[in-house]
């Protein structure tokens, strides 16, 4: 009885640790969806985890390397199996006399056939060696082709980061604005009621007109959010019903040493998964053109299997001149030659090939003078960018003031409606320029890592 006590007790302890289990990885699991809060690094490694281009990608480079397989196995032998099994009819004699005939169904009887059928490829002036090159190129092509949609996502996800930060502070600023605005149609309304202080209906007016503006901005900002948090969420393989949001809340310029613009157009030429794409593209171009001058020659092969069939109501001929295709046994390995003289239509498959190539040739020299162009328009964006935000940045801190002293003006009775009405736009306008610089600043370092194929900034995902 006692051990059956402590074994319960123990069962019970097991239990509740069993529970406890569970409930922490359902918990864990809820926690990894729901109330998901990440930062610029964080978002782009999820989105390198969970979205659904970074995964077709990854499946299409597994295609390739399938197909390098297979092609790799081009120079072993071939070998085809095939059984057959079914009813014949009885036959006993011989070439010269048997009382059977073909027609006859009282001795029907089961026969097998087995065939095993071997070639092995010896030279096909450069046919299998052609192909192997083409797939193992198409398959750094298709590497290079994922690690290009990785960079895309990197720069996308990097682009609505910045985006919503930037909209969402636009947005505090119209509706502190739309407050203001508010605040002041009231004073006024009230000291244009009452005949106090030096407010005119044409002050009226203006501030109504202000709050218009001001509000329609606000409707706007507000749906822009919106979407740009369900663009993101896309982006990092979310349903949009997660309880998703980003860490940053306010938008600052990230830190960079920028380095020469020659080093940056040598880096986009050595890291670019584009320039690696065109340049497998090209050497699996020449594969495959070799493959198609190859169908101009023959091929060599050893061929050889095994064929046997048997079937026991019938009588086994041993004469050789005699076949029965119900019994027989034959074995053996011989040399051979295939050859298609089909020349016109592997002409016009070689004239394809080439022309294939030539146009990758052409890629390439595309790409070598588009790279640089790339890589110098993001680099003086860079530059451009990192200026306005100098340059806005004493703006935004004079229109703060201009708005506070109006405001202020205004509650005391000294100041014009006018004025208000001016230093409120010039506010948001000084302000916003200001964060659209830090943006369009920010988003040039996205475009200049993205041009070179390597992260530029103290970034790390």
């Amino acid at each position: 009885m006692r051990m059956n006590r402590k074994a319960l007790y123990l069962m019970s302890i097991l239990a509740v640790i069993f529970v406890s289990l569970m409930i922490s990885i359902s918990y864990a699991d809820d926690i990894e969806t729901q109330g998901l809060r990440l930062d610029l690094s964080e978002c782009i490694r999820w989105a390198l985890k969970n979205n659904p281009e970074t995964k077709e990608a990854a499946y299409s480079v597994e295609a390739s390397k399938g197909r390098l397989d297979e092609a790799k196995a081009g120079m072993l032998p071939r070998v085809e199996l095939r059984n057959l099994t079914g009813v014949v009819p009885g036959a006993r004699g011989n070439a010269f006399f048997s009382e059977d005939r073909i027609t006859d169904t009282d001795d029907l009887g089961i026969f097998n056939k087995l065939e095993l059928q071997i070639v092995q490829p010896i030279y096909t002036f450069g046919k299998i060696t052609g192909f192997k090159r083409a797939a193992a190129k198409g398959f750094e092509a298709e590497v290079a082709k994922r690690d290009e949609k990785r960079d895309e996502i990197i720069f996308m996800v990097k682009q609505l980061y910045n985006n919503l930060i930037f909209t969402r502070e636009v947005f505090s600023i119209v509706k502190e604005v739309k407050t203001n605005f508010e605040k002041a149609l009231k004073t006024a309304e009230e000291r244009l009621e009452s005949g106090s202080g030096r407010i005119t209906q044409s002050d009226i007016l203006k501030l109504k007109v202000g709050l218009a503006e001001t509000r329609k901005e606000y409707e706007k900002l507000k749906n822009a959010t919106e979407t740009i948090s369900f663009a993101l969420k896309r982006e990092l393989g979310l349903n949009r019903d997660v309880d998703f949001d980003i860490k940053t809340e306010s938008l600052e310029a990230d830190t960079v040493d920028l380095e020469d613009l020659e080093e940056y157009i040598s880096m986009a030429f050595k890291n670019r998964p584009e320039w690696r794409q065109i340049e497998a593209g090209i050497a699996a171009k020449r594969a495959l053109l070799q493959t198609k001058k190859s169908d101009l020659y023959p091929t060599f092969f050893l061929g050889g299997g095994i064929n046997y069939a048997v079937a026991p109501n019938r009588t086994d001929q041993k004469n050789p001149f005699v076949r029965d295709d119900f019994n027989y046994f034959e074995a053996g390995l011989a040399l051979g030659m295939r050859w298609l003289f089909n020349f016109s239509a592997t002409s016009a498959r070689i004239r394809s090939a080439r022309a294939e190539l030539n146009m990758t040739l052409e890629q390439k020299k595309t790409a070598a003078l588009g790279f640089p162009v790339e890589v110098r328009k993001a680099y003086t964006d860079i530059i451009e960018n990192k200026a306005r935000i100098n340059i806005s940045q004493d703006g935004r801190k004079a229109a703060r003031s201009l708005m506070v002293l109006s405001l202020t003006n205004f509650e005391f009775g000294i100041g014009e409606a006018k004025d208000l009405f001016e230093a409120l736009f010039i506010y948001t306008k000084s302000v916003s320029s200001y964060l659209e610089a830090v943006r369009s600043y920010n988003l040039s370092l996205a475009k200049l890592s993205l041009v070179v194929g390597k992260e530029i900034t103290g970034l790390k995902y």
